[in-house]
């Protein structure tokens, strides 16, 4: 019975605040009936958001010549998959006839979600029988068959549940490895789909060693569209109220080099975002070994997790800055100070100034009146580094390291020291102009 319905007959017998509550859309449910409502309806605005983008590209494309489908398909009505002719090409041996059959189911499932008759396919139990097609020696078959599976998943949860307690997932990831490029798409979109649907449904993709298998896509593949549904699994990886495994922790600990720059280049881009999802990379654990491979790594390695602790440090906040330095990041930032790259160092200068900046703000509020993160650079020789890279013909970089010693290490100088520091800073400023860039 709708509140509509109940008010006017009660109105009278009901307090002001007994009437806002039965007014009150959730009124009766708990908190965590209300989450999982909530989360239930973003996996589902994800979903459709997700399938409004790639519905041309995966429905229309895969088969622009018309001539592909049977006469009597063309004319067939929605529901017309479900006779008893098409049934049996379904279940029959002959590849020929499934290939028939999976065209047209593949049609009509793929169609515009108001239309596609995913219900009538998950009641008949067919869901089965679509996953035993994903092994046929017909390749056509099998990206049918994937693309059919990939329908249901993008349905409601119960139709990404019937397609989870198939078993089907990881055939999916199996798939990923692929020689054939829709096959591996068609995978990509089925498991972002089931990953973001729940985080249950998430953590079993990840249990199945899916991340490495979507970082060799990014690596070796060169298609945009494949790169697109590469990424946007990836982040359905990432989401979900339930902390997701410690995932990227283990890649970067003992993965191949190759593996760990792509695992730090996915988390400088989870790290740009906002304090929550940094904070989420912290409690995760997963900053000892990101710090780890910054000092460590190969160049290229440590250049992406220059890029990612340098995020976490412009975007954070004096408590996620603070456990970045406790993690030990200013040794490594400074060893990148050194480096032949004028990007890199860059970016080192600029997570430095973050850091320092935030400890003007412990010095200003503390009754010692100490910035605790200048000896820790001190300590790390950064201010020999800086003061060798107020020599760089690069002015983007003199000017970053001139002003890093000048606002923090500067200190209070004896007069005689303060006049011969802004006779070489004048004569250094000077020099600025006969560099070549």
């Amino acid at each position: 019975m709708s509140c509509e319905g109940l008010l006017p007959s009660h109105a009278d017998a009901l307090s002001p605040s007994a009437q806002r509550e039965a007014m009150y859309k959730n009124k009766g449910m708990t908190s965590v009936e209300m989450r999982k409502r909530r989360e239930t309806n973003t996996a589902q605005l994800r979903k459709q958001k997700r399938e409004s983008e790639i519905s041309k590209r995966r429905n229309i494309d895969q088969n622009p010549d018309s001539s592909v489908y049977d006469e009597d398909d063309s004319m067939s009505g929605p529901l017309e998959v479900f006779d008893g002719k098409n049934l049996t090409k379904l279940f029959s041996n002959d590849p020929s006839a499934q290939e028939s059959a999976m065209r047209l189911f593949r049609r009509r499932l793929c169609a515009d979600k108001g239309n596609a008759p995913v219900d009538e396919a998950v009641a008949l139990g067919l869901v089965g029988r679509f996953v035993s097609l994903l092994s046929s020696s017909s390749t056509s078959v099998r990206r049918d068959a994937v693309s059919v599976l990939g329908s249901i998943v993008a349905g409601t949860p119960a139709h990404t549940q019937s397609v989870v307690h198939s078993g089907v997932v990881p055939t999916f990831v199996q798939l990923l490895s692929s020689d054939d490029d829709e096959l591996r798409e068609r995978s990509l979109l089925a498991i972002g789909n089931i990953a973001c649907d729940h985080s249950a449904h998430r953590d079993l993709c990840l249990s199945l060693d899916v991340v490495p298998a979507i970082l060799r896509i990014l690596n070796s593949s060169a298609k945009p569209a494949e790169i697109r549904s590469a990424v946007w699994t990836l982040s359905n990886l990432c989401r979900g109220k339930s902390p997701p495994p410690d995932f990227s922790k283990k890649l970067l600990v003992t993965g191949k080099e190759s593996i760990k720059k792509e695992v730090c280049w996915t988390l400088s881009n989870i790290l740009a975002g906002n304090r929550k999802q940094i904070q989420t990379v912290i409690d995760a654990h997963i900053l000892p070994s990101l710090i780890h491979v910054l000092a460590s790594g190969d160049f290229k390695t440590r250049k992406e997790a220059c890029w990612a602790i340098g995020n976490a440090l412009s975007g954070g906040n004096a408590a996620q800055v603070a456990t970045v330095v406790r993690e030990g990041a200013i040794l490594p930032l400074c060893d990148l100070l050194t480096v032949m790259e004028p990007k890199i160092v860059n970016v080192a200068l600029n997570a430095l100034d973050c850091i320092l900046r935030h400890g003007e703000n412990i010095k200003n509020k503390s009754k010692t009146g100490i910035n605790p993160y200048c000896a820790l650079v001190e300590e790390a020789r950064g201010v020999e580094k800086l003061e060798f890279l107020q020599q760089s013909p690069n002015l983007e970089i003199y000017v970053k390291a001139f002003d890093i010693i000048e606002n923090y290490f500067a200190g209070d100088e004896p007069e005689e020291d303060a006049l011969a520091a802004d006779e070489a800073n004048g004569e250094a400023a000077k020099s600025v102009t006969t560099f070549s860039f």
